[in-house]
């Protein structure tokens, strides 16, 4: 726990602001930086203008803004007739892909109003359904022993009938079938010995592909028409399992994105935000095989870059970030911590040199970094004897964050300097090129002792 004795550290403590990690919403693209804004507007122009059915890409890897360039999108998109369905798979990996995409496809249809009230997915998506269906006439339960009894009583009257007359043969049958009792009698003979046998029939879910394509074009046909388009979203494909993500992509083009006889049949446009790299990555993992005689992985005619060149329309890939921009970026995140410590080009010059390629992750590091300032303002401003003096970390905030980022990105090399009491000079004697390269831009953020940014200890007992 902190120390709350202290009023001004308190003080200070509240003072402190920790950035939030979520994408930039619409509401606030005065805040967007890395031309996000622009790649929206070209999105937004090939959504209007391609032909449908239509697929695209947008590339980066995690951390690039592409959820940020997706939220911009929709805000771009609301006065145009272009309805919106977002399907965020990663959330839905454990489910059954077709049928929860369909269900989530017709919930925000319906909230949105793009789907009448009354629209009901087919009662086939989850269960079976048992249906009864009259079949052939049969034998009831007793019926031959009633059949049986009901002839022997005729048989019966009509001996007794034409002994007694034995020259009115004719008024036996009159009498038998004119006579009210005897006729009723008959039919409810009838009813007795005879029935209609009922079937029941069970159809099965959905299993067939082909049943799943028929019901999302059920679908899509019942989406107000006041829009031209439909626009389906697909976010987090790459973090999901190498089999999930290239099912999902197969769905997509061979079911929901298949070409159609029927102009304007089909107008759905899909944009898949992905890091393409990793989705490389899952296709060659998923059509690898391997040779039980030696183990060695074999590709079986398979080029990943060809597999995504046929599966996309078109696609853009969000550029590699400008190091001046990344830098002023950096510094307004420090400053909005409101640690003036952190107001330092410095600072953010080592942050960036390491998260170049991903904003989201400079974010989640200086929140780090203000966890681990908040650990050393404590050591430095405790009851207990000092052997850290004031300002050894605090006022070195630039070392502070050198050393944090070898902890995470390099965690061998810190083992390794740990254990052998390295100096911040020897540090450029070992780790791998990544890590040479990094320690050789920072060489100028130096101390003369890293014993306390190893530990963070603030007494002689502790080290």
């Amino acid at each position: 726990m902190l120390d709350k004795k202290d009023d001004n550290i308190s003080l200070k403590i509240e003072n402190i602001r920790f950035l939030s990690d979520q994408p930039l919403t619409a509401d606030r693209e005065k805040d967007v930086r890395f031309g996000h804004p622009g790649m929206a507007d070209n999105l937004r122009e090939i959504i209007l203008q391609c032909p449908l059915p239509f697929t695209i890409g947008l590339f980066g890897k995690w951390g690039s803004g592409k959820t940020t360039i997706i939220n911009l999108l929709k805000n771009k998109l609301k006065d145009d007739k272009v309805a919106l369905v977002k399907f965020d798979i990663w959330k839905h990996e454990k489910d059954s892909l077709r049928r929860t995409f369909l269900e989530e496809f017709v919930k925000q249809c319906k909230n949105s109003k793009l789907l009448p009230n009354n629209f009901e997915l087919s009662s086939r998506l989850k269960n079976s359904i048992k249906k009864e269906i009259e079949g052939s006439i049969k034998w009831s339960k007793n019926g031959k022993q009633i059949l049986l009894v009901f002839i022997g009583f005729m048989i019966i009257f009509g001996v007794i009938f034409l002994t007694i007359n034995p020259n009115y043969f004719g008024t036996y049958f009159s009498t038998l079938l004119g006579g009210g009792i005897i006729s009723a009698l008959l039919i409810w003979i009838l009813t007795q010995i005879i029935t209609r046998e009922t079937l029941t029939s069970t159809i099965e879910p959905f299993k067939d592909p082909h049943e799943f394509e028929e019901e999302f074009e059920r679908i899509v046909k019942n989406i107000s028409p006041e829009y031209e388009k439909l626009l389906i979203i697909v976010d987090n494909l790459d973090r999901c399992t190498h089999n999930k993500s290239v099912e999902l992509l197969s769905t997509i083009k061979t079911f929901l994105a298949k070409d159609t006889d029927i102009i304007g049949d089909n107008k759905c446009v899909f944009l898949i935000a992905c890091d393409d790299e990793a989705i490389k990555e899952h296709l060659e993992s998923v059509y690898r095989i391997t040779n039980n005689k030696n183990k060695e992985v074999k590709r079986e005619h398979f080029r990943a870059d060809e597999f995504l060149r046929k599966f996309f329309n078109t696609f853009l890939l969000i550029p590699d970030f400008i190091d001046t921009e990344l830098q002023t970026y950096t510094e307004s995140l420090l400053k909005d911590t409101n640690v003036p410590q952190f107001d330092s080009s410095d600072v953010a010059y080592v942050i960036t040199n390491a998260f170049r390629e991903n904003p989201r992750q400079i974010k989640q590091f200086i929140n780090s970094l203000i966890s681990h300032f908040l650990l050393a303002q404590q050591r430095e401003n405790g009851s207990e004897p000092l052997i850290t003096p004031a300002g050894t970390i605090t006022e070195k905030i630039p070392f502070l964050a050198k050393f944090l980022i070898i902890r995470q990105k390099f965690p061998k090399e810190f083992n390794e300097i740990k254990e052998r009491n390295l100096t911040v000079k020897e540090f450029e004697t070992i780790g791998n090129q990544e890590f040479k390269d990094f320690i050789k831009a920072t060489k100028t953020i130096l101390v003369s002792d890293i014993r306390p940014f190893i530990y963070l200890k603030q007494s002689e007992e502790e080290l």
